[in-house]
């Protein structure tokens, strides 16, 4: 997900969910207050309504109970007539219009006592009991006695039973085939002497109630009904409905609601409703009529949806500002969104292009952002300072990597000439070391001439009379010695060359090795390594220097002990030619006794004197081939030292090698990058 859609969602989620937590609340708050409202509505319309039901039936209550009172003063006096029982019932039908009926019925001669004189007359039964009964007959009265059956009625025996007044469970009457009305009948007992002989009573319409009840409009479509005691449907809009048991008490249900009804408590609950054929709120207020015990109910039936409709219409209109409030937010964070992300867009784009190795990218929109002054401008700034940092050290690493390349090539250059020095040197140190070798198996050789000269010194001094063959020999081996300290002096020779050619070399290599140490500071930082190894060959080369001079003093050491041997090989030389000239004269002259007696003693001196320089000439040879051993130690050190020079100066190679490829890989990295 990108940038922007992330604020999207991360501003717009919070939003909408506290939008979504105070529409939940305001739809619980206001089904509660609603439903509060509804409750309080519906029981304060049922509550009055039921009052005036009350009203209704205890004013016409108060007619049956006057009726009676009346019909008990006249039974109390001393002849009661049963003609103004008759007017009074006639008159008060005329003066009470909600009245369909007036009537009472007496006990058995419990009037008069006169029962037997008004069989089968009028308002009277066949037993002549006192049974008149006033009705409406349109606009005219009429009347009529009880039938017997009806003495067994609830309107007569409950009151005659009880003692008390009471209100009929209501009933459906048609009148001249008119349509039927719910009808009920208040009956009080009528007492004399606190014996219950009769009852008083009146028939009673409904129709007003109905009417008033059709008027009662709750909500939309909410309407009001009045049950009797027993769940009996009395007034209801639906007519025919009329008279039948309410929805909720049918098949023996909603007994606990017609208990509480007979507690005379208001309440109310939500139960289904079989005339809306839903779900309704419903609320129930006792009517009570007098002292009959028997408590009708007032009820209100609400639609659920009718109830929460104005509340659903207000979330629904919360919600229709919420979702414009939202689109609005969401615009709104949209442009503000836009007007981050483009150009952390552009900042991103140009962060991919670099890291893509194009530093080009230059515009006037990116300038125009890098002024400014917010922390996305102080970005822009930062990466156009970093793309110009960053391009001038790619053209300075570009400029760096080709002076090392050079400086690569040519240090490669004078390493692999110092290495073919190197070998050159090794050859000739090879060379050395062989002369030495030889010089000193020569040295030896001389020491056992010596030695050998030394036993012909001895056999001549004691031998004299073998002088001449000593001589002879002596001649000879003197002969060699001298051959031998000439060859041991061309050897030194040839040595001091090599130590030439060596210091030399030792020089040029010291030179080679300042030359890639210049090379290596050049480079700088790439040529440390390369500045370290040339140092090493110049420690080399200095060391090499040394050895040579050291070579040099040796060699010039053993030239002058060997021009001494020469010198002293050349008096023994003439000692021995001056030995053999004695020889002859003594062969010659043999009678010069005295000339051989010098000659004698000459001999004697000349032998001391050989055994005098023999020794002498041991101690040259021998420090001669203690030369000749430390110049083949030197030439193998020197030898050990220029093969790690030429080990050396192959690291070099390689080094510089590596280093010119190293530079080579700098130079295609960098040619990778546009700037």
């Amino acid at each position: 997900m990108k940038l922007k859609g992330k604020m999207l969602v991360f501003f717009l989620i919070p939003v909408l969910v506290v939008f979504s937590a105070v529409v939940a609340y305001m739809m619980l708050n206001m089904k509660a207050t609603a439903e509060k409202n509804v409750a309080e509505l519906a029981e304060s319309k049922s509550g009055e309504y039921a009052a005036y039901i009350k009203l209704f039936l205890e004013q016409n209550l108060t007619v049956a109970k006057n009726l009676a009172g009346t019909i008990e003063d006249i039974r109390a006096g001393q002849n009661p007539s049963r003609d103004e029982v008759i007017q009074l019932l006639e008159r008060t039908l005329l003066h009470n219009k909600d009245l369909v009926g007036v009537w009472c019925a007496f006990e058995p001669d419990a009037f008069d006592g006169q029962d037997k004189k008004y069989v089968d007359a009028q308002y009277h039964n066949s037993t002549g009991r006192f049974y008149p009964c006033f009705y409406r007959d349109g606009d005219a009265i009429a009347c009529e006695p009880f039938a017997v059956d009806d003495i067994k009625n609830d309107y007569y025996v409950m009151p005659l039973t009880t003692g008390k007044e009471a209100i009929i469970e209501p009933y459906q009457e048609s009148y001249n085939d008119q349509v039927s009305i719910m009808e009920t009948s208040l009956a009080v007992p009528i007492k004399y002497h606190d014996q219950v002989i009769g009852v008083a009573g009146v028939d009673i319409k409904l129709d007003q109630l109905q009417t008033f009840v059709e008027n009662l409009k709750l909500y939309q479509t909410g309407y009001g009904r009045l049950i009797s005691g027993t769940g009996m449907v009395v007034a209801h809009p639906e007519k025919d409905r009329l008279g039948e048991i309410g929805g909720e008490f049918k098949d023996g249900q909603g007994g606990d609601i017609l208990k509480r009804i007979a507690a005379g408590e208001t309440f109310s609950s939500v139960e289904y409703a079989e005339a809306i054929k839903q779900n309704a709120f419903k609320s129930y207020a006792p009517v009570t009529v007098g002292e009959t015990g028997t408590t009708w109910a007032f009820g209100t039936i609400i639609p659920i949806g009718e109830i929460y409709q104005e509340s659903n219409d207000l979330v629904r209109t919360i919600l229709l500002i919420g979702l414009c409030g939202l689109l609005v937010i969401a615009a709104v964070i949209w442009i503000a969104t836009n007007k981050i992300t483009a150009p952390i867009g552009l900042l991103t784009s140009r962060i991919v292009a670099m890291g893509n190795y194009d530093f080009t990218g230059d515009d006037r929109k990116t300038y125009r952002l890098a002024q400014g002054k917010d922390e996305i401008g102080i970005m822009f700034k930062a990466l156009g300072n970093m793309q110009q940092n960053v391009v001038a050290l790619l053209k300075n690493i570009a400029g760096q990597s080709e002076q090392v390349a050079a400086a690569a090539q040519e240090l490669t250059a004078t390493s692999e000439e110092m290495a073919g020095v190197s070998e050159e040197i090794a050859k000739t140190i090879d060379g050395v070391a062989a002369g030495a070798t030889n010089q000193a198996k020569d040295t030896e050789h001389g020491v056992e001439r010596m030695k050998e000269l030394g036993e012909l010194i001895e056999e001549n001094q004691n031998y004299l009379e073998k002088a001449t063959q000593a001589a002879a020999e002596i001649t000879k081996t003197t002969g060699e010695i001298h051959q031998v300290i000439m060859n041991t002096n061309a050897s030194a020779l040839k040595i001091e060359s090599a130590s030439q050619m060596i210091k030399r070399i030792a020089e040029q290599t010291n030179l080679l090795a300042l030359n890639a140490a210049i090379e290596a500071a050049r480079a700088g930082e790439a040529g440390k390594g390369f500045a370290v190894v040339a140092e090493e060959v110049r420690k080399l080369a200095e060391q090499s220097n040394q050895f040579t001079g050291e070579i040099a003093r040796v060699i010039q050491d053993l030239m002058a002990k060997a021009n001494y041997a020469v010198q002293i090989t050349q008096g023994v030389g003439e000692m021995l030619q001056h030995q053999d000239d004695s020889d002859q004269e003594y062969f010659g002259i043999a009678s010069a006794i005295a000339k051989t007696q010098e000659s004698i003693k000459l001999l004697l001196d000349s032998g001391s004197l050989m055994e005098t320089k023999k020794k002498e000439i041991m101690d040259i040879i021998h420090e001669l081939s203690m030369i000749a051993q430390d110049n083949a130690a030197a030439t193998e050190e020197t030898s050990a030292s220029v093969e790690e020079q030429t080990a050396s100066m192959q690291e070099i190679a390689q080094s510089s090698d590596k280093l010119a490829q190293l530079a080579e890989m700098m130079q295609r990295g960098i040619s990778r990058f546009k700037y």
